[in-house]
């Protein structure tokens, strides 16, 4: 293949993909789904917003956070206790 068309093909691959992971954050939003909403979320990263922000390359627990806290709101216990 020549060069633009492979160029073609990656940019509407990751469009999908953009798109995809869209859908999936408004569904589980909608559906209240914090498991879901926080498999979204890369077990790296920074989370640069809010008073609690991590810097750079620190570690993110905001996935881990937000299944926490649907686990919380349906147990109506904090996470790791039953």
């Amino acid at each position: 293949m020549n060069s633009s068309l492979e160029q073609t093909i990656e940019r509407l691959a990751i469009d999908a993909d953009i798109r995809d992971l869209a859908a999936r954050f408004s569904d589980a939003v909608n559906r209240r789904d914090f498991n879901a909403f926080g498999d979204l979320f890369a077990d790296t990263g920074a989370n640069n917003h809010g008073r609690r922000s991590h810097g750079q390359g620190e570690r993110d627990d905001t996935g881990q956070q937000l299944r926490c806290t649907g686990q919380m709101r349906r147990s109506n216990s904090p996470c790791g206790t039953t």
